[in-house]
């Protein structure tokens, strides 16, 4: 269960940048304005003491052998030592601004013996590593991650599976986690169960599960190797750390500070609360598809011969084509905020949800999935076709970047193409690695399933 308790900290205090824990102990690490330095308040059994550090520190170690502290020039500190150090002038580019900010350098301790610090280039990011015996070297560079802004990459050690993870966005914007694993890079989408993910965090990593942490907002739980984890968990929080396998929320209540601890365990890798988030999600959709029949337009009455759609993408695919053949009338975003009851569009931002700002709409998506489509109509499609462009898709989605899956076929999506008696062939985007199992579904009821070009 969570733990709170809060504590009036002196006037002394450091503003809050980052949070170590170490057992029992919550290191809050931030700047000290006399000294423009670092300093740590430290809360031991609800005691706080402050520490004031010679530099600013970009990540901190905390263990039984004392602190170790990485500087923003990646300086190596341990206690009153200074063990090695690199340079912004080293490597041809700096790595802080005149007011002494990191430019988007981050670090991931591991341990007392080595390090990881994802350092900002022109145009990519480089890995460099530190070791205890030999200092810091380049590992690589970072594929398809680039700079952004200092919140808009980060980096972390996976210690269950001893690679490096780095999160981060590619230049048009889309959530990438990129692991270094054997000396090779991996990269893939971040997505949460509400879809991709894409904001400016840090990340941080617990047991298999990837925390993404925005700024002054709820932790997201990223899937990692294809498994969904749920989103929007947890209070908001100024800073969090990462405590065994509870996370360590740090904010603020008047003159008083909150720590707060929350479970990390029970959000990941547990196939009764994917369901019962599966099971929600459907129940709202379903909800608000009940609240919308019978307001669509007088050009699209509710019929009794009403194709059952269960499937989205096959819906939207559907209605796509229905509009293509002039059989149903074009998309009006005026018809959705009338029945939605409200702007979606001011006029020049789309008003999209705070947690999934370039996913669907959710107020378009559920009218288009409640749109009645009579059985003549779709008896007329003999091949349908999917992929970034689509009308139907800027409609729904109307800021997605196309660079994740979120409008991918799947083989479930198989089970409605009983109700399009004649269609043969459809040209759509699925994902390559379930190519053969999806494929194979559409194949088993008689519609050939092309890759879009």
């Amino acid at each position: 269960m969570p733990t709170r308790f809060s504590f009036k900290p002196t006037s002394a205090a450091p503003t809050r940048e980052f949070v170590v824990c170490d057992g029992a102990r919550t290191y809050v690490v931030g700047l000290d304005g006399a000294s423009g330095k670092s300093a740590i308040l430290v809360v031991d059994k609800g005691k706080p003491v402050i520490m004031k550090l010679s530099v600013r520190a970009a990540a901190l170690h905390a263990g039984s052998t004392g602190l170790m502290v990485i500087g923003t020039d990646l300086s190596v500190h341990e206690g009153s030592r200074t063990l090695s150090r690199v340079t912004g002038s080293a490597l041809k580019q700096p790595l802080v601004d005149e007011f002494g900010l990191l430019l988007g350098t981050m670090v991931a301790i591991v341990g007392y013996s080595e390090a990881y610090a994802l350092v900002p280039m022109k145009k990519t990011f480089d890995v460099m590593r530190w070791q205890r015996s030999g200092g810091w070297s380049t590992v690589g560079t970072v594929p398809e991650i680039v700079p952004r802004d200092r919140a808009g990459a980060s980096i972390a050690w996976d210690a269950t599976r001893k690679c490096v993870v780095v999160y981060g966005r590619t230049a048009k914007s889309a959530g990438r986690i990129a692991e270094l694993e054997n000396g090779k890079w991996k990269v893939y989408a971040a997505r949460t169960s509400n879809g991709a993910f894409d904001q400016p965090c840090r990340v941080l990593l617990g047991g298999s599960a990837i925390v993404a942490l925005p700024t002054l907002g709820f932790p997201h739980l990223i899937r990692n190797e294809g498994r969904v984890f749920a989103v929007n968990e947890g209070p908001k929080h100024d800073c969090v750390g990462l405590a065994g396998t509870d996370l360590r929320f740090v904010s603020e209540e008047g003159s008083s500070w909150i720590i707060e601890t929350v479970p990390l365990e029970p959000w990941f890798e547990s196939a009764a609360r994917v369901a019962a988030f599966k099971s929600k999600q459907t129940a709202a959709v379903a909800k608000a598809t009940a609240k919308l029949k019978g307001k669509a337009t007088s050009k699209t009455p509710a019929v009794a011969d009403e194709v059952p759609f269960k499937r989205l993408q096959m819906k939207l695919m559907v209605v796509d084509k229905l509009m293509a053949m002039k059989i149903i009338p074009k998309f009006k975003l005026s018809t959705v905020e009338k029945a939605a009851g409200k702007k979606l569009y001011d006029g020049a931002n789309w008003i999209m949800p705070d947690d999934d700002p370039f996913g669907m709409q959710p107020e378009t998506r559920d009218w288009f999935m409640s749109l009645p489509l009579k059985r003549e109509w779709v008896a007329k499609i003999k091949e349908l076709s999917w992929s970034p462009g689509a009308p139907t898709m800027d409609n729904v989605a109307p800021t997605w970047d196309g660079e994740d899956e979120l409008f991918y076929v799947t083989a479930a999506d198989a089970a409605d193409l009983p109700l399009l008696p004649n269609l043969t062939a459809i040209s759509a985007v699925f994902s390559p690695k379930d190519e053969t199992k999806t494929v194979k579904a559409f194949a088993a009821k008689g519609v050939e399933l092309r890759r879009a070009s």
